[in-house]
C-alpha cells in the first residue's frame, strides 16, 4: 500500500448493540480475542511444514552439501524433533495472540448482518495509521484482551 493511501485509510468495526460495545466505544477501547476461544476451530491456525523445517535444520547442521547427503532415517528423526519442538506451536499462539477484526468496507450488508447484528448495532471508522502505529508502539495498554488507546486523541 503506498504512503499516500495510508495517510487517508480506514478500516472499520462492525459491532452488536450491547453494553460492552457501547462501554468500548465511550471508553475508546476495543476487545481482542483468543482465537482459542472461537467457534472455528481452524480460525488462526498457521501452516507449520516440518518437511521444510526439517531441511533447514539439516542444512544449518551439516553445512548444504552435506545435507543433500543425509540419510531418510535421520531426515526421519529430524522432522520428528521438530514435530516435537514447534507442535504446540499453535495451541500456543492461539492461548497467546489476541485478534480484532477489521473491515475495509463500511457498507457491506453481510458484515451488518453477521457482525451488528442485523444491521441494529454500529460501525466504527478507525485510522490504519493509528491502528499501525500503535501495534508498532504497543503504546496501548493490553489487559486480557481489553486494548486502550487514544485513536486520534492527546494523551494526558
Amino acid at each position: 500500500m503506498s504512503d499516500d493511501r495510508k495517510k487517508n485509510f480506514a478500516i472499520f468495526r462492525y459491532r452488536r448493540p450491547n453494553k460492552y460495545s457501547l462501554e468500548s466505544l465511550k471508553k475508546d477501547e476495543f476487545w481482542l480475542s483468543r482465537p482459542d476461544k472461537f467457534n472455528d476451530s481452524s480460525d488462526s491456525t498457521f501452516y507449520i511444514d516440518f518437511e521444510v523445517i526439517s531441511k533447514k535444520i539439516c542444512e544449518y547442521i551439516y553445512e548444504t552439501e552435506e545435507a543433500r547427503n543425509i540419510s531418510t532415517r535421520a531426515r526421519k528423526d529430524i522432522r520428528e524433533m521438530a514435530k516435537r519442538q514447534f507442535g504446540n506451536l499453535n495451541d500456543d499462539l492461539k492461548r497467546n495472540i489476541g485478534v480484532a477484526c477489521f473491515s475495509e468496507e463500511m457498507n457491506n450488508q453481510s458484515m451488518w448482518a453477521s457482525y451488528a447484528e442485523d444491521s441494529k448495532g454500529f460501525v466504527i471508522e478507525y485510522s490504519y495509521l493509528d491502528i499501525v502505529s500503535f501495534l508498532d508502539s504497543f503504546g496501548g495498554e493490553f489487559d486480557g484482551g481489553l486494548c486502550t488507546n487514544h485513536f486520534g486523541k492527546e494523551k494526558n
